[in-house]
């Protein structure tokens, strides 16, 4: 069932079980992201903390790399080019361009948090100073306007991705079994419903 449409302040998706635990063992990155939120607003079972405390098995380096430059290359092609930019879409190249410098640095599983990404990551000082800046800007609420191009940060991001376009991740295959996605499944149902499976 497609999620319904936005109305007021409420943007709510969801999957029924079955196909959200084969979206984890295929390690979907944006139900890993989800479960990684540190926005919850309710959260009534321990189904999702029992799939963070699975998600190291079965986090796929290799498929989040391919989602995150796929992601990246196309906010930076709709968004970024041109002498005049929206300047609040250098948040959406930047992130998924750091969270793959993130997996290739060693640091885990990424986080949701783009403050905890930046922070962790190593990037030229002048690069990471632009960023802070743009936060800056974004916490302070203000409108993230219209705007030159900065330069620096293009020109870091137009390295990146010519990087990251021939790059093939190495990463091995998570183990993924699917026994404990099975278990997990079970156990769910037993704690939603109340009855032994």
């Amino acid at each position: 069932m497609p999620p319904d449409p936005i109305t007021d302040d409420m943007d709510v998706n969801g999957w029924e079980s079955r196909k959200a635990l084969r979206l984890f063992r295929k390690s979907n990155p944006p139900l890993m992201e989800w479960l990684l939120s540190p926005i919850v607003y309710q959260e009534r079972f321990s189904t999702a903390q029992r799939l963070r405390d699975l998600m190291v098995q079965y986090y796929s380096y290799t498929t989040s790399t391919y989602h995150y430059l796929h992601m990246a290359e196309g906010n930076y092609r709709d968004y970024l080019r041109g002498d005049e930019v929206w300047v609040k879409k250098y948040f959406y190249v930047l992130r998924p361009i750091l969270a793959i410098l993130w997996m290739e640095q060693g640091l885990g599983v990424v986080p949701t948090d783009f403050n905890v990404v930046v922070e962790g990551v190593e990037t030229p000082q002048p690069v990471r100073e632009a960023i802070q800046r743009l936060i800056e800007e974004k916490k302070a609420g203000a409108e993230m306007r219209h705007g030159s191009r900065n330069a620096l940060l293009n020109e870091f991001i137009e390295a990146e991705l010519a990087r990251l376009r021939a790059y093939r991740p190495a990463y091995s295959r998570p183990l993924a079994p699917i026994a404990l996605l099975d278990d997990l499944f079970l156990a769910s149902l037993e704690e939603v419903w109340g009855f032994e499976m």
